[in-house]
């Protein structure tokens, strides 16, 4: 089912976004039980130029001719 525009929404007050009045507080974990600090060694700071345009462009190749979507959500689709 397709989600109503806002167009819709304020034409019919039936449909309207209702938040739950619950609010919960989940536990996490302290700093101290894990390391918070960046990888500095991660793969992307050691792409060069050329290796990111390709990685770029076999993506978008990928989305455009490979990669399922539907109809409807192909505007969502993005291409860098």
């Amino acid at each position: 089912q397709e989600r109503p525009t806002p167009q819709e929404l304020q034409a019919n007050p039936k449909l309207s976004i209702v938040f739950n009045e619950l609010v919960q507080i989940l536990p996490t974990f302290r700093h101290t039980e894990y390391n918070r600090k960046p990888d500095m060694d991660v793969t992307f700071r050691r792409l060069t130029p050329k290796l990111k345009t390709e990685i770029r462009d076999e993506l978008n190749a990928y989305k455009k001719n490979e990669m399922p979507v539907h109809e409807q959500s192909l505007r969502n689709t993005n291409f860098h």
